[in-house]
């Protein structure tokens, strides 16, 4: 069976729902997309899962990734299901995600597809990000993300549970939708049981990453309102040091002897540097930036 045929626009449909695409994968063979379906008069988003590169990039990633770092598996099927138990998981242990939905139809679609709940809401790297945004309002977001994250670890930790680290660690699949911080994105997912420490400082260097880098009184602000609220300060004064050596946290020990290569990305480089400045604050001063800046 063929997948169904792909709305372009607002007002098309998916098996017969007015649907919209939210987001659509550029690479591979055109399947891989998001869209906002209309069902039973309710917004539902329905992530179809195809192929995101050429055959021979999805034959490496599926082994490579697989073996040499711990990812899950990167077929089509397998990247559906990994999603839906992931996001089973994080709602069984209390963390934020979209519902799991099930529309029967979804069967007729000629490909993987998942239904999950609608969330309304900015993405929380947009707000960070804003000008019209008051810092202590970026502040506030980042350390309720900080403080839950903890949680998370922790709870990531006490069963050895490496799907309760996120493999995307980025605030643009974050939606602050009134109260809540919706995750979502979890079509891959960590797997290495002995690796869950190191996934979860590689977590929190890619969110540090995420913060907005070009503005570094700002980006410092934010990090200080991280560092404030996480609440394991051994394991995040190592994610600081990784940084400072690294520009990043490697996903696996066999990288670390390859310290100079990391350095070759303008993105680790600046990292580092950013890292090494903010390791250099006084503890008081610290402090003061994140709830007493002016």
């Amino acid at each position: 069976m063929q997948p169904d045929r792909i709305p372009t626009k607002t007002g098309a449909m998916f098996l017969g729902m007015k649907a919209e695409v939210l987001a659509m994968s550029k690479r591979g063979d055109g399947t891989h997309r998001v869209l906002k379906v209309d069902y039973k008069g309710e917004p539902v988003v329905v992530k179809c899962y195809g192929l995101k590169g050429s055959r021979m990039q999805a034959l490496s990633r599926q082994f490579g990734s697989r073996l040499l770092l711990g990812k899950s598996t990167y077929t089509a099927r397998g990247r559906q299901h990994t999603e839906r138990a992931v996001l089973e998981l994080w709602l069984r242990e209390g963390f934020d995600v979209p519902r799991v939905l099930d529309l029967p139809m979804l069967g007729q679609a000629g490909q993987p597809c998942l239904a999950m709940e609608w969330v309304p809401g900015p993405l929380m790297s947009k707000l960070i990000r804003s000008a019209d945004e008051p810092l202590a309002r970026k502040q506030e977001l980042v350390a309720c993300f900080a403080a839950t994250a903890g949680r998370r670890h922790a709870r990531a930790i006490e069963l050895c549970e490496p799907g309760l680290v996120f493999k995307h660690p980025t605030f643009s699949h974050i939606i602050v939708s009134d109260s809540r911080l919706v995750h979502f994105d979890f079509e891959q997912a960590l797997t290495h049981k002995s690796g869950i420490e190191r996934y979860i400082r590689h977590e929190i260097a890619g969110f540090l990453h995420a913060l907005p880098r070009s503005d570094r009184t700002l980006f410092l602000d934010l990090f200080s309102a991280f560092s404030q609220s996480y609440p394991d300060r051994q394991r995040l004064d190592k994610v600081i040091a990784e940084l400072q050596r690294f520009g990043t946290v490697p996903l696996a020990p066999w990288l670390e002897p390859f310290q100079g290569f990391f350095f070759f990305f303008k993105r680790y480089k600046k990292m580092a540097g950013l890292a090494r400045a903010f390791a250099a604050l006084p503890p008081a001063r610290m402090q003061a930036e994140v709830f007493f800046r002016p």
